[in-house]
């Protein structure tokens, strides 16, 4: 699990990459980049859930799972995110509770609706992702749709730079 939330009142995630390329030998490897609990309330905005793992016996590949179905949690705020878990497939999912799975985003979407209008599904290229230590900054050798998709973060906290002190987009 790249983010895992589970409990407390509210959980603000902006502006995260998670980026998961995995494999096990195990029985039914499973692997998810964002994991959540239906407590706390959740707002998710501007990340990247990406997640490349190689699911094993009847584990799934998700880049967004929730430990029940119930969505009332899920802040109204949700969006601009891209969540991606390879081609999709019955155990690659956008999406996933113990009730539902969504392989495609436009799934997902008509699920959360209004939330998560603007969101996306895009393996996003990164400077390296091929040898540790990965560098997530974006490659500027390829397009993708998460550049310049972002929507500034004033509340409940202004953010307007980054980890590296780069400015996010529309705050510069």
């Amino acid at each position: 699990i790249g983010l895992y939330i589970n409990g407390g009142k509210t959980a603000n995630i902006f502006y995260n990459t998670v980026y998961l390329d995995a494999a096990s030998v195990g029985t039914n490897f499973s692997s998810a980049a964002l994991w959540s609990t239906t407590t706390p309330t959740i707002d998710v905005r501007n990340n990247i859930f990406i997640n490349k793992s190689t699911p094993s016996g009847t584990g799934l590949t998700v880049a967004f799972m929730r430990s029940s179905a119930t969505l009332t949690s899920y802040s109204a705020n949700s969006n601009r995110n891209n969540f991606y878990a390879g081609t999709p497939g019955a155990n690659r999912l956008i999406y996933c509770d113990p009730t539902n799975s969504d392989q495609l985003l436009t799934a997902f979407k008509t699920r959360v609706s209004p939330k998560d209008a603007n969101s996306v599904t895009d393996n996003t290229a990164f400077v390296n992702t091929a040898l540790s230590p990965y560098d997530l900054h974006l490659s500027l050798c390829s397009s993708n749709q998460i550049e310049s998709n972002g929507a500034i973060v004033s509340s409940p906290i202004a953010i307007t730079d980054d980890y590296d002190g780069n400015a996010r987009y529309n705050n510069s």
